[in-house]
């Protein structure tokens, strides 16, 4: 069973400590919701949490996981700097904030997830105003810029297919070259070393999860694939990775949609930690094939 514990956790008063299978879960609901910590329940935390106070007009960085919606546009950035509600089920938290300016209500909802040992992150947007609204859900983990991010996008077959990489030429005010020694890619992976170099990439995947391999453990994002790459933001991608000095962004998209007033739509993410290392070899010749999609309602 999931433990669920009202804590403070740092300077924030007010947070939410939830443990299941050995793995610590912290959100804090002071602002975002944010997840501000993921670690083995005797180990280091692996996200990414800002200590400078960073802010670009009323957006404040924060770091951990946030969700926000795609496309990027100014709406992406509105700020979460105020409470939110929460409710506390049995085996679950539901943490909503406050509604954007255009009646688009974001909810976290956090549940223990028996597939994979883990727990599933239920982003859910809301259409609580009078009008349609069309985007995507956007879930952004920012982790600390250590070990190797991989993202599968081939399903390892003889079978004829395009394997796509998007990439950002020019971040806000800087540019990047292609050819970055950031990342390579193989047959059916590419694979992301962090090198403090500040880049995007994004891909379209079908195998249902990335990961960020440590020295110790392996982090896994699970999400849904079964759309097909036309239905997804930024030319078709479904997983993108953020790298600069500090962090690096694990990013998973849903699919565009047109949201009615009164209806919502649901993006998941199940997240785990896994004791075994996963080494360059392996990655390459990459072996492993385990996929998962969350459920959807």
């Amino acid at each position: 069973m999931m433990q669920i514990e009202k804590i403070k956790y740092r300077d924030w008063n007010t947070a939410y400590r939830c443990m299941y299978n050995s793995v610590e879960l912290i959100v804090v609901t002071e602002i975002g919701p944010r997840i501000l910590c993921f670690r083995r329940a005797d180990g280091s935390n692996i996200l990414f949490e800002d200590t400078t106070g960073w802010a670009s007009g009323d957006f404040k960085l924060y770091g951990g996981h946030r969700f926000t919606v795609s496309p990027e546009t100014t709406d992406t950035y509105e700020a979460d700097n105020t409470p939110c509600e929460v409710i506390r089920g049995e085996q679950s938290l539901r943490i909503s904030c406050p509604v954007g300016r255009h009646k688009i209500q974001r909810i976290l909802e956090i549940r223990p997830c028996a597939r994979c040992g883990g727990f599933e992150l239920r982003h859910i947007l809301r259409n609580v105003g009078d009008v349609l609204w069309q985007g995507a859900a956007w879930g952004l983990t920012a982790v600390r810029p250590e070990g190797s991010v991989i993202v599968p996008w081939g399903l390892g077959t003889d079978q004829w297919r395009i394997n796509k990489i998007c990439h950002w030429a020019s971040i806000g005010d800087f540019e990047r070259c292609v050819k970055s020694s950031l990342w390579h890619m193989t047959r059916d992976a590419v694979i992301v070393e962090p090198n403090g170099e500040k880049s995007k990439i994004g891909v379209y995947s079908d195998r249902g999860w990335m990961a960020l391999s440590l020295k110790d453990s392996t982090f896994l994002k699970y999400y849904d694939s079964a759309a097909s790459e036309s239905l997804y933001p930024d030319s078709g991608c479904n997983v993108e990775v953020y790298t600069c000095r500090d962090f690096v962004e694990l990013e998973t998209l849903g699919m565009m949609q047109t949201i009615y007033p009164g209806d919502e739509k649901v993006h998941i993410e199940c997240w785990c930690l896994k004791n075994e290392v996963y080494s360059r070899k392996f990655l390459d010749n990459m072996a492993l094939h385990n996929t998962h999609n969350g459920s959807s309602s």
